[in-house]
């Protein structure tokens, strides 16, 4: 059953997306590169980062880069070195955005390099 009181007490203007639009492989200095492009935003920003996992549903998650400082829209969330999908032909690749009041939202975008 809804919690109406709680319904109405609540932000309207909350928000905490987390998007992946896709990938696109990139090659610079001999080097491969895979381009993780999206949004990830909320109305009171915390931090955002980004993950791989080997698998369809990744026990573990490895995070790649450093923290966005700051939210992204539509636009490159990350750049992961290809040297960092071994071992695997199919690989899960995760935005986590969190919001300053602690609700943390994910999308995941599967990766299948076989």
């Amino acid at each position: 059953m809804p919690d109406a009181p709680a319904a109405l007490a609540a932000d309207p203007r909350f928000e905490v997306v987390a998007r992946i639009d896709g990938v696109e492989v990139l090659r610079k200095d001999g080097a491969v590169f895979v381009q993780v492009k999206g949004s990830a935003h909320a109305n009171q920003w915390k931090r955002a980062r980004l993950e791989i996992g080997v698998g369809e549903n990744p026990v573990l998650w490895a995070k790649v880069g450093e923290d966005l400082a700051k939210p992204v829209r539509e636009n490159v969330l990350g750049t992961i070195p290809a040297a960092e999908f071994k071992g695997a032909a199919l690989w899960m690749t995760r935005i986590v955005v969190e919001h300053k009041n602690g609700t943390a939202s994910e999308m995941r975008f599967q990766l299948n390099l076989g």
